[in-house]
This record gives structure tokens, C-alpha cells and sequence, in this order.
């Protein structure tokens, strides 16, 4: 059930706007629904597929909606650099692409590197999650049998769960190596927590790191 709060002025502009966004994006009837479809579709957390199915929730946040999630239920920063926007939630450069030539998103104009506004890069998300899928790019060259749609990657950055299993250790031992400096600390992008592939994949093979086969890591990371 939604919280009843007084609206700070972020949130009352976002519910003012929303019906313009919804014409123009095809968003949900509300933004209340909007983000509980994305806050179910984050708690699944998904392995990336390579397809649009990463994308599917099965079932929308039953719980609290805070005013906060009501505007930013993905837990993005303002502006998004374009290695974040792949990161965090588009997951493939393809992706990304197909989505600006679709005119889901536009980088905002007259800065140095491509850099996305939240409200924009949520608003690209919501149609994906509504199984809506961009048209693929005039230059790509047709799919062979058993390709994945968008793209196999290996990602840079992996969540703490993962980041744990990688290393054969608990969440909390993961911590613990962090603050010891035995790994990198994690790189924090609203309440997620995320940890170099990079630099995990070099602290296995030290000596402080436990036994983990390559056979292992590569099937946690794919």
C-alpha cells in the first residue's frame, strides 16, 4: 500500500508531469504501478540472458512505496555516464543503441561524454519491461542459430551475491575482505552495492584467496 506522505517538490512535479510522459513514452496509467513493475522486476534479479526475456517480471512489488521509489524506484543517479546506463540496466551496448535509435532516450545535448537523465533512462526500462523491444539497428548483420538476441557480455561490475559466490565465500566474508583491503571497496550506485570483475578476478590469484576453478568462475560469470 502507497505510504500517504506530503509530496516534497520533486516527487508532486514527477505526478504533475506524468501524464505528458505517459503519451509521449507508452509509461504505465500510473506511477505508482510504474514503479511497483520495476521494484518486481529488480527483486528477481536476474542472470543476464542475452534476450529480452531479462527483462520479463513475474509479478509486480506488493509491498510499501515510498515517495522515493515513486520517483526513482531503480535507485539511479541523476545522470547516468553510458558505462552505467549499460551496467545497471540495460546490461548490453546493443541494447543501449537500439534504444536511442528508437527515440526511447536521448545522451543530454552539448557535454563531453554520452550522459542519460534518471527520469529518461527509467522511463526506456518501463517499455522493456512491458515487453516492449526496440528495432534492431539498419547496420547489424542478421542472427545465426543460437545467437543470443542482444548480446553475450561479461559483465564488469557484479553484485554482491555474485561477487561472493565467485569467490567461494559468504556475503558477510566479502565485507569483511573489503574493509581489510583485500578487495577493492565496492563502487555504490544508490543502494546497490558493486564489485570489480577485474580486480575479484586478480584477488584469485593471490594467496589469500580461496580455491576457486576457472571452470567454476566462468560458469557464475556467464
Amino acid at each position: 500500500m502507497m505510504e500517504h506522505e506530503e509530496p516534497g517538490d520533486e516527487v508532486a512535479e514527477y505526478i504533475a508531469n506524468f501524464e505528458n510522459l505517459k503519451e509521449e513514452q507508452g509509461m504505465f496509467p500510473s506511477p505508482e504501478a510504474r514503479a511497483r513493475r520495476i521494484l518486481g522486476w529488480l527483486a528477481e534479479e536476474k542472470d543476464w540472458t542475452g534476450g529480452y526475456d531479462y527483462f520479463t517480471a513475474s509479478k509486480p512489488h506488493a509491498g510499501t512505496v515510498t515517495q522515493q521509489m515513486l520517483v526513482d524506484p531503480a535507485h539511479l543517479l541523476p545522470l547516468l555516464t553510458e558505462e552505467e546506463a549499460i551496467e545497471y540496466v540495460f546490461r548490453s551496448p546493443l541494447l543501449l543503441e537500439r534504444v536511442i535509435a528508437a527515440g526511447w532516450l536521448k545522451p543530454i545535448a552539448d557535454t563531453p561524454e554520452r550522459l542519460f537523465p534518471r527520469d529518461a533512462v527509467n522511463a526506456a526500462l518501463d517499455r522493456l519491461i512491458r515487453a516492449e523491444q526496440p528495432a534492431r539497428l539498419p547496420t547489424e548483420t542478421p542472427l545465426k542459430a543460437g545467437e543470443p538476441e542482444i548480446g553475450a557480455i561479461q559483465p564488469k561490475w557484479i553484485k554482491a551475491a555474485k561477487a561472493a559466490k565467485l569467490l567461494g565465500i559468504s556475503v558477510r566474508t566479502l565485507y569483511d575482505y573489503s574493509e581489510r583491503g583485500l578487495i577493492p571497496q565496492p563502487r555504490m550506485l544508490g543502494k546497490h552495492r558493486s564489485y570489480s570483475v577485474e580486480a575479484l578476478t586478480k584477488f584469485m590469484d593471490t594467496p589469500d584467496s580461496p580455491r576457486v576453478t576457472r571452470e567454476a568462475r566462468s560458469r557464475i560469470l556467464s
